[in-house]
This record gives C-alpha cells, structure tokens and sequence, in this order.
C-alpha cells in the first residue's frame, strides 16, 4: 500500500481542501491511492484534487474493522486516476455510504466494484469524462442497495463493463444519467450493448422516469476542465448557444440544492448550481491557495 491519506479506525475523520498527486505503487495497482479509507465510519472527503495516483480514493473494510459506513465523498476533482473512487467491501451493512458531485477526468475508470459489492452505497451526480476503460467497472454480483442515478458519462471507452453479468437493479440501480460520445454503453460476457440493446436485456435499469439518455449534455468546456451545464444562451459563458437539453433528467435524492424537496428533477452530473467548486477552496481564513511550484531566491 502507498496511500496520500490513510484513515483507519478512525471515526467522524475529514480530509479536505488537499492537493494529492504521484502515488502510484511498483505494481501499479489500486492499493497506491490518494486517499484509503479502512473502517472509518462518519468520514468526509471533500475539496481535494487527487491526480497521478492508482486510485483516487479506496474505500475498504475487513473483518476486523470497523464498519465502513455513512461516509461521504464530494467536491473532489480527480485527474488521471487509474480507478477515480474504487470500493472492496467485506462484511459492512450499517449506515449508506454517499459519493456525490465529484468529477473524474483523463482516467482509466469512474467507479470499480469488487470484493463482496454494493452494501448500499449510493453514487450520485458526478461527471465522468475521457476514460479509457468505462466509467464503471462491476466485477461483482453481490450486494444490495446501490445506486447510480444522475451522472454524466462522456467522452470514454464505455458507460459500464460488467465482467460476470449486469446486476439487478436490487443489487445497484442505473437511472436519470447522460451518456455521450462513448464507443460502447455497456460491455459484458455477452459482448457489446448499446444503451437501447442494455435497454432490452436488463429492463429493470435505465428506463425510469425521467429515463437515462445519450446526448449532448451542452457542457461549458470539458477539454479544459469546465463541466458546468449550459443553462441558456450565454449562459454561463458566452460560448454556450442555448439550454442543455437534459437540465432536468436528475432525481434530487439528496435534496442537493438546498431548497428541501427531494423529489424534484435537478440538473444531473457534479455542478447542480453551476456555481460548486470541485478540488481545493480557500483557506479558512481567506488566504490564497499556496502557489505551486515556488522557488524564492536570494539576494
């Protein structure tokens, strides 16, 4: 293991507003991450940029640990991550844990799924972009509880690789997500789907109301890292030409922007408001972020 931040046992614990990069193991695995956490429940991973690193946060327990439960991962920006948020889950089956509004980019994959799977989680309203394996990787069957509603996935290799078989939706849910600009939706045992033909063979994913889609969400400029929505005509930028056409496709589960309802449709992927800062804010105390890279020289 070679971890930015580890947490271990560690209860009601908080990383945020780091900047973690390079930690990649000899093997090149999932064990060299940015962030691990092992049986801290109550955790909060927030504001952190996390870039060159095996995975971008781990998620584990054993059992022997303590339960890996109601965690909460948001407002992180991941950047080359061989697996942006990777999961292992053995024996926890208390409190959900919530990865929500985190954008992964120029990666390999979104989400990876082993060990003894899903005990609840939910991952909600995040952007996946230019990922060359898929934006989730499900290499198991088990669990129960999931979700993934409300995210974005553009610009990759694949929306879904399942290396068994799809799971029920009583296992993990797929609902109100955007895909576009992906070679294959989904890749299985049974070989390659499109989004209609995942459609017709897993009828329980995909399809509730309002039902997932593959278009254009009208991004400001995923290229250079901007993943905010067009909201109209320049609107928020000048480059925008009109509405993104899906602005109403996610399910505010998670009452997400503030106003109380929880069954009203919001915008889906990581910016709901267009004005959440994913990576690093400023200091407490008002001080700029420290320059990078500084060499102060002598006189």
């Amino acid at each position: 293991n070679y971890n930015g931040v580890r947490l271990e046992s560690c209860t009601s614990c908080t990383v945020r507003n780091n900047i973690i990069r390079n930690f990649r193991n000899l093997a090149n695995s999932g064990n060299g991450t940015g962030v691990t956490l092992y049986g801290s429940a109550n955790a909060i991973v927030e504001h952190n940029l996390v870039a060159n690193v095996g995975s971008g946060i781990a998620v584990k327990d054993t059992g022997a640990s303590l339960p890996q439960q109601a965690v909460v991962v948001r407002f992180n920006r991941f950047d080359n991550a061989d697996r942006c948020i990777s999961t292992s889950m053995t024996t926890s089956t208390g409190g959900r844990n919530y990865v929500y509004q985190n954008v992964c980019m120029n990666g390999r994959m979104g989400l990876h799924v082993t060990g003894n799977g899903f005990r609840g989680e939910w991952y909600f309203n995040n952007t996946f972009y230019n990922l060359s394996e898929a934006g989730v990787l499900l290499q198991t069957t088990s669990g129960s509880g999931g979700r993934f509603w409300n995210n974005v996935v553009i610009n990759s290799a694949r929306a879904v690789v399942a290396t068994a078989t799809m799971p029920p939706d009583s296992v993990v849910d797929f609902e109100h997500n955007v895909y576009n600009g992906l070679a294959n939706h989904y890749t299985g045992p049974e070989g390659d789907r499109s989004l209609s033909s995942f459609r017709s063979a897993y009828p329980t994913h995909e399809q509730a109301a309002p039902a997932s889609v593959s278009t254009n969400p009208m991004l400001v400029n995923p290229g250079a890292g901007d993943f905010r929505m067009c909201t109209g005509a320049g609107a928020p930028v000048s480059s925008c030409s009109g509405p993104s056409p899906v602005g109403g496709l996610g399910v505010d589960l998670f009452d997400l922007d503030g106003d109380g309802n929880t069954t009203e449709v919001v915008r889906p992927g990581a910016y709901v408001t267009n004005g959440e800062i994913m990576g690093p804010t400023a200091l407490p105390n008002g001080l700029p972020r420290a320059p990078l890279n500084l060499r102060v020289i002598g006189q």
